[in-house]
């Protein structure tokens, strides 16, 4: 019995301690209108009900993707990026006062066929 006597304080001490711990760094949340938000470490992410879904980061990056394909990035203090769903993209400088760059697509080569030939 003298054996028992000398285990149940440690037994106490390993369950109390067992019962603190460190809050979980994970998070999720579901809202009745079908869209849920979940993040942890330093991100979140919200995806709605329609397809879209809208991201941050700690370092102030986020990107935003919406229910028909055009898609949006950016880092806080370097600008951003906006492409649609058709691969026009326009960029968005950092600087307060200025307007965006006209849209931006790729060139395509054009056939040309000399007459003579």
């Amino acid at each position: 019995m003298t054996n028992a006597k000398a285990l149940l304080p440690l037994l106490a001490a390993w369950l109390i301690t067992a019962g603190f711990h460190a809050p979980a760094a994970a998070w999720a949340s579901a809202n009745r209108f079908g869209g849920h938000s979940y993040g942890g470490f330093g991100s979140a992410t919200h995806d709605n009900r329609w397809g879209g879904s809208t991201s941050a980061n700690a370092f102030g990056g986020w990107s935003h993707t919406n229910a028909y394909g055009g898609h949006s990035e950016g880092v806080a203090g370097y600008g951003a990026v906006h492409t649609t769903a058709g691969g026009f993209s326009t960029y968005r400088p950092p600087a307060y006062g200025y307007g965006g760059y006209a849209p931006y697509h790729a060139p395509v080569a054009v056939p040309y066929y000399h007459a003579g030939c």
